[in-house]
């Protein structure tokens, strides 16, 4: 993971089956030897736990710097100890901010566009002359 991808995103079921408790772990290995945590989280479900034509709200979790290829999400619990979990989706790296444009492609924008109104100038010098 690099400094940028320290959020995690977690949209949770709304009902009772939605989880609870949850670690994640990375590391370099897919055995997970030598795991490092990213850390221990509580997450909410909701908004009404009976209604599940309402949306689930997404939850951001900061995560502890840490650099690895492999991920693992351990569900421990849900929020009525059903046996039981249900997760909407989950995405890392949330929050994101816009890049800033390289050097190199600032140039290249600057000189198609610098290209185009060439290109645009002489298209309108020559329907001058043939006039």
């Amino acid at each position: 993971m690099t400094a940028i991808d320290t959020k995690f995103a977690l949209w949770n079921d709304n009902d009772y089956q939605g989880v609870e408790n949850f670690n994640l772990q990375i590391a370099d290995n897919p055995g997970f030897v030598g795991a490092v945590s990213l850390g221990s989280f509580i997450a909410s479900y909701g908004p009404l736990p009976t209604d599940y034509s309402q949306p689930v709200p997404v939850q951001e979790f900061d995560l502890t710097d840490a650099t690895g290829r492999y991920v693992r999400i351990n569900f421990l619990d849900d929020h009525f100890n059903s046996g039981v979990i249900n997760v909407g989706e989950v995405i890392f790296g949330v929050g994101e901010s816009s890049a800033v444009p390289e050097p190199s492609a600032l140039l290249l924008m600057c000189a198609g566009i610098a290209g185009l109104r060439l290109n645009s100038r002489r298209g309108k010098s020559t329907d001058k002359t043939s006039a």
